[in-house]
């Protein structure tokens, strides 16, 4: 959707006075409240400009109707109870004249019609309209189109259809909650960055392309329902994204506000409609059939994706427009670049420019809108840049990546250069004097060459923290059961072999249940065997079946009981201070009675939150630099990567790289770690480095 308002500033131009001006066949002036005042709106239907008026300015642009001079309409207005001068009525005149807006003489016309023709000869067809970022490619005129087929949608404009709408919102919401896991996987899995087939992308771009499509007209239908007109339909690259586009600028002429607001909501509102039949049939559908993908794809790129896209009022998009319209404020993003230029140069270059006249609300929000949306999509689009140039280098080389790099420059040239000049025009008043001027002619060339340098010279992409070396292997000595420690046999520093015995425990109470046990077990075989001398054969294999019921118990008190001769699971070093201070001591299952470190393979552990951790991965480079010895670094790979667990965690890496046995850093030995996490360029190490100062929340 696109929205432009012309503004009614002067324009004046070097003709003679105009005697009977007439206003120009076509225009159609419309009365509108804008911002609690009586305003007017001029529709020029041949270039589908819009013009706002005060109402002086309207009662003097109804009165050139052709047959009264300057100086009659002046006379005709005082009677009118308005006094306004001849000379600035016949300026008003010059500048509609320029606007357009007044008939011109049979010689001006053809003057004006042989220069048009003169400038087509020699300007060059533009290969698209619009903005770098926003390139537009129309496809003709929809408005017959529309005009016909508003009919088959009329019930779209309904109560009903919203109370129907509103009941399938409240459906896509239950659907994503109750199957959000199903939902999660799906998309993983056939649209995931590592999945991700050519077939699956084909389904996932025709789905967008479709509902940008049904999106925009929506735009259109609403526009028209509304009584205004569609001339312009395309297809369009907004920020390197597919998409189609409708112009319903026409929407500006209508009365009522909640009009306007409507056709800017309409996209958004049809798009979730069928986003939340989406996702119904995706939740009824057989999983894995091309019906379920679509259905997936949609939910994917509509739904609360594009709430937080279209809805966002920092990127020219539904939100921008709406809150545009709802503020009163047409061409917001223009006029806000225009007031933010003046406050910099005025309050940071402390130039002596006139303040422009605009109200103290629309100051407030023209800076606040410039600073936050100037800062948004660069961001984003230098994000997204070093993305693109970085992906391009790692999968096709330097040579691919640099022309892409010339490509961006190329299509960005015309804005680079405006805000350069601009520059230079502040600093050169500000300073003044030749060398400025000289600087001013070659610092281009020299700012272009260093950009260019930065953004194609390879660059490691690295990340650090603190590493501590500690043994690979580490083995806690627990108590199996209950009782008093009543031995401990390696000495603090000994070496233990694996199943060699450390400790002992005595249990009084299982070994009273182990004395039980075997008396029940004695008692029940002799009772066993008096049955069998009886030959009381169904006694006998009862006091059988209990008998062995009561050898099996016995056979599990005497493991534990065997259990408390407690052993080395692993082959280590007894580093526990002291352990034979541990006699006499009363445990619990469970209970930590002493420490075993396997010194023979050791690890340097880090835990690591800088920017960039989240990209270490099993297997990358990774440099050790202990505090003990500088001169010696150690160069290792990464073994294993897991998130640190804890309240304290905030986000850390645990990250362990192997040492080998030739290593001369040993356990306990503390320093710096680097690993290389990536390559990209110097102007992409520059933007890591400034985002590790930045909150990683703000960037979202």
């Amino acid at each position: 959707m696109v929205f432009a308002v012309a503004s009614a500033s002067p324009l004046p131009l070097p003709s003679a006075p105009m005697s009977g001006p007439k206003l120009r066949a076509g225009i159609v002036v419309i009365e509108q409240n804008y911002r609690g005042e009586q305003a007017f709106l001029a529709k020029d239907p041949t270039t589908h400009k819009y013009f706002r008026f005060r109402p002086a300015e309207a009662a003097v642009l109804r009165a050139f109707d052709g047959s009264r001079t300057i100086e009659e309409v002046a006379v005709e207005l005082a009677h009118k109870g308005m006094t306004i001068s001849a000379s600035a009525i016949e300026a008003f005149a010059r500048t509609l004249g320029g606007l357009g807006l007044i008939e011109r003489t049979l010689a001006e016309r053809t003057g004006q019609q042989l220069d048009r023709l003169r400038t087509e000869r020699h300007r060059r067809r533009p290969l698209f309209h619009g903005e770098a970022l926003r390139m537009r490619w129309s496809v003709g005129d929809p408005g017959t189109f529309f005009a016909r087929t508003i009919g088959w949608f009329q019930w779209c404009f309904t109560p009903g259809f919203v109370v129907a709408s509103v009941a399938l919102f409240l459906a896509y919401g239950w659907v994503l909650a109750s199957h959000w896991h199903e939902f999660n996987a799906a998309t993983s899995a056939t649209f995931g960055l590592s999945h991700i087939g050519v077939g699956d992308f084909g389904v996932l771009l025709c789905t967008l392309l479709i509902l940008t499509l049904v999106h925009e007209l929506a735009h259109g239908f609403a526009c028209t329902q509304f009584g205004g007109e569609v001339h312009e339909l395309g297809f369009m690259l907004l920020y390197l994204m597919p998409a189609f586009y409708c112009n319903v600028n026409d929407a500006w002429s209508f009365p009522e506000k909640r009009a306007r607001l409507w056709v800017t909501a309409s996209g958004m509102w049809v798009e979730l409609v069928c986003t939340a039949v989406a996702a119904i049939v995706w939740a009824l559908a057989a999983p894995d059939t091309l019906l379920s993908e679509f259905a997936l794809a949609a939910m994917l790129v509509g739904g609360f994706t594009t709430l937080l896209t279209n809805a966002n009022p920092l990127l020219p998009l539904d939100g921008y427009f709406g809150m545009a319209d709802y503020l009163e404020l047409p061409n917001l993003r223009q006029r806000s670049a225009a007031y933010m230029n003046w406050w910099f140069r005025r309050h940071l270059l402390r130039l002596d420019m006139p303040a422009p006249e605009i109200a103290e609300r629309d100051k407030r929000i023209f800076l606040s809108y410039g600073v936050l949306s100037a800062l948004y999509i660069g961001g984003f689009m230098t994000w997204l840049g070093m993305k693109v140039v970085g992906f391009t280098y790692r999968s096709a080389g330097f040579l691919a990546a640099a022309v892409l790099v010339v490509a961006i420059v190329a299509a960005l040239r015309g804005r680079l250069v405006a805000v350069w000049r601009g520059a230079v025009l502040a600093v050169r008043a500000r300073a003044g004097g030749s060398r400025w001027r000289r600087w001013g002619r070659r610092a281009p060339l020299a700012v272009g060459i260093v950009l260019v340098v930065a953004a194609l010279l390879p660059w490691d992409l690295k990340t650090g923290g603190h590493f501590t070396v500690m043994p690979a292997r580490t083995s806690a000595v627990t108590a199996p059961d209950s009782g008093v420690i009543t031995a401990v046999y390696p000495e603090e520093g000994r070496v233990i072999e694996a199943g060699e015995p450390v400790a002992s425990i005595l249990s009084l109470e299982l070994n009273r249940a182990l004395a039980r046990s075997n008396r029940s077990v004695d008692s029940l075989g002799t009772s066993e065997q008096l049955a069998r001398s009886r030959a009381q054969a169904g006694m006998a294999a009862q006091l059988e079946a209990e008998s062995q019921s009561a050898r099996a118990t016995a056979g599990g008190i005497q493991s534990r009981v065997e259990q408390t001769i407690i052993r080395a699971r692993i082959g280590g070093t007894m580093v526990t201070p002291h352990p034979e201070q541990q006699i006499g001591r009363q445990v619990d299952p469970g209970d930590t009675l002493m420490m075993l470190q396997d010194l023979t393979t050791l690890e340097a552990r880090a835990r690591l939150s800088a920017p960039g951790s989240a990209q270490i991965l099993p297997g990358q480079r990774v440099r050790l630099i202990s505090y003990d010895d500088v001169g010696a670094p150690f160069d290792g790979v990464v073994l294993s990567v897991a998130p640190v667990g804890g309240a304290d965690a905030s986000g850390a890496l645990d990250v362990r790289v192997s040492m080998p046995t030739t290593s001369r850093l040993r356990a306990g030995a503390a320093g710096e770690v680097r690993v290389l996490w990536g390559k990209s360029t110097l102007l992409g190490a520059l933007w890591w480095a400034i985002r590790g100062r930045i909150r990683n929340d703000l960037l979202l």
